[in-house]
Parts: structure tokens; sequence; C-alpha cells
């Protein structure tokens, strides 16, 4: 969709001759442009609205943040170390790349790969055999700290709910500036007010990076379901309606890969659908 935007955006009167009647509905809907001038052959042109040019905009804001590439990396790698390693094989970067892992439709590289490796590892979150050219692990395994992260539904930049081996415990409080345990020097205090919304727009843009190659036919009911938390969270931002439109896109993103033949979009957006349930004290 983000191209056949982007098409009508750079040649104006672009004639369409065998565009997805769905894209064209959902462009329509979504008030990102309207069809005009339609042909007796089925072409016609798209005159772009100001919507469809924020579209096309966020899209592709999102694709050249390089923070935000890097930093989901780690989360993509781990989550393959783990689904190898709970099928009883060790990891391969060189096989987890040719599955193409990417951010908005750009593949990530093999040097990308090996410093993500590398934190990875520095963090304990997975071990493996080195080799002297390399500082990742060639054949990766997870860690005990490795499978708190994924079976937890956190992602690796989160704070770990404890410390391991420590006597310490962490109490997280939903909401107000609620005082806790006053008498004890053994407990850290930490109130979670991560915003539902914010956790809500991650989930978003991670939905539209897993879905972005799909087939346009499954990416237009996506697209959609994405669209209505987007608004909902950059308006009223309702727990109720958060939690049930982030269900919402996750279900919808997991049957448009599933008919397209992928099976690994549901444990890539776990962990996102994860924060946002705990940011709204549901998780």
């Amino acid at each position: 969709m983000i191209e056949t935007l982007e098409t009508a955006i750079r040649e104006p009167g672009h004639t369409f001759n065998d565009l997805d009647p769905n894209i064209e509905a959902f462009i329509e809907q979504h008030l990102f442009g309207e069809a005009e001038g339609k042909t007796l052959d089925g072409g016609f042109s798209i005159r772009i609205k100001p919507m469809g040019r924020s579209a096309v905009q966020r899209f592709r804001s999102r694709q050249v943040d390089a923070v935000a590439r890097k930093r989901a990396l780690p989360d993509l790698y781990l989550r393959y170390v783990w689904e190898r390693c709970n099928a009883g094989s060790d990891a391969y970067p060189d096989k987890f790349l040719e599955t193409e892992p990417h951010w908005c439709g750009d593949v990530y590289t093999a040097a990308e790969l090996e410093r993500a490796g590398t934190w990875l590892l520095e963090r304990e979150l997975i071990d493996g055999v080195k080799m002297a050219n390399s500082d990742a692990p060639i054949r990766a395994k997870i860690t005990a700290d490795g499978e708190d992260v994924i079976e937890g539904g956190r992602s690796v930049h989160d704070p770990a709910p404890s410390a391991r081996g420590s006597s310490h415990f962490m109490t997280s409080i939903h909401g107000g500036n609620v005082q806790i345990a006053q008498q004890s020097s053994h407990v850290t205090q930490s109130q979670d007010n991560r915003s539902g919304a914010a956790a809500a727009l991650e989930l978003v843009d991670a939905v539209l990076a897993q879905v972005s190659e799909l087939p346009a036919a499954q990416q237009v009911s996506v697209n959609s379901a994405a669209e209505e938390l987007r608004g909902e969270a950059e308006g009223h931002a309702r727990e109720s309606v958060l939690q049930q439109l982030g269900n919402k896109v996750f279900t919808a993103a997991v049957v448009a890969g599933a008919t397209a033949g992928s099976n690994t979009i549901a444990a890539q957006l776990m962990p996102h659908l994860a924060k946002l349930l705990h940011a709204i004290g549901v998780g």
C-alpha cells in the first residue's frame, strides 16, 4: 500500500491497472486518497489526500529511525535463539539471516546481527561458541536470563523484575504514588507509570513492520486494525479500548501471516502485546 501511495504522490495522474480492489477500498476508507478517472478496462488514478501523505511520511520515518531499528534486532534474534533451543537445536546467525529479518521491509545485515549478538552475550541473555574473528557466538544457546525475558513477555530493553541471586524483590505499582515496605531495607520500590498509549503505538509500529512484506491483500485488514489502534492511542487512550484493539490488531496480523505462509509473526509480536497489556494493568 505504501508503494501505491508513493507512486500516486510521485506521479500525479498515474494509471493503476491491476491494483488489488482491497487496497483501493482501504485507501478510500481511510481517506488516504480517492480513485478518479476510471477507464473502461478498470484503470484509474489516485488523488492523494493529506492523510495519505502523512501515512507515507510516518512509515518512512519509522523505516529510517536508526535507533528503533537497532533496538528491535536484539528482541528478534533472542526470540529466534529461544525458538531453536526450545526445539532442541542450537541457533546459527547465518540461518537466522536466511529468514530475512527486517525493519519496515529493510533486511538486517550480518554486521548488524553480530552487534546484536554481542549485545545479548554481554548481558548474559545468550551464550555459545565463539570464533576468533567474531565477538558474537556463531552457535548460540539461550541462557536462563534469556528464557526469563522471552517467557515473561518482556523486551530485552525492559528492566528485569528482580535480580537473579539477590535478596531484593521488586514490587511494581500501576497508578498513583503508593508507598510500601517502609520498614524493610531489602525492598526495591518501582512504580510503573508507562503510558498505555505509548505501548499501543509501539505495537502498531511492530505490527506494520512485520506485515510490510506480506502480499498487499493480506495487509489490508491489518493496516485497518493498526490505524484503529493508533487513533485510539493518539486520542482518548481508554484502557479497555486499547486492550480490545490491541488484541484485534495482533490477531489480524497473525491470521494475515498464516494466510501468506508465515508462522513467525505471533512470536515476534507477542512481547509488544504483552507490554501493552502490562502498561494498562491487564498483563
